[in-house]
């Protein structure tokens, strides 16, 4: 088995990747389109484990800079936002998230 990752999901068949998600709507072309949506500071990442070349599981990601005061409320939300606008990289490190910033589940693809 071998682990693989890509940073567009034309690197694996549409075949390949929707036997892993049946009856899944957001399918190989949902993601394909959400992709060339091009949308501001996210990069794609699809992730998948290959067996005999055979795709056997696989997931959606993504890498975006994540604003820490997101989650926080009222004085401490805007202390932390006037700390934010004086050192700005200092309060939005990288985040990687399992899943996909556009779908409303994050589902796993697995082989029957």
């Amino acid at each position: 088995m071998i682990a693989v990752t890509a940073s567009t999901i034309e690197d694996f068949t549409a075949a390949e990747w929707d036997r892993l998600f049946p009856g899944e709507l957001e399918g190989w072309a949902y993601h394909r389109a959400s992709e060339r949506a091009a949308l501001v500071g996210l990069e794609w990442l699809y992730v998948g484990v290959r067996d005999g070349g055979q795709l056997r599981a696989a997931a959606v990601a993504f890498i975006t800079d994540y604003p820490l005061a997101t989650t926080l409320d009222g004085s401490l939300r805007r202390m932390v936002g006037t700390l934010a606008r004086a050192a700005p990289g200092l309060l939005r490190p990288r985040m990687l998230a399992l899943g996909s910033p556009v779908t409303e589940t994050c589902p796993l693809g697995f082989a029957a």
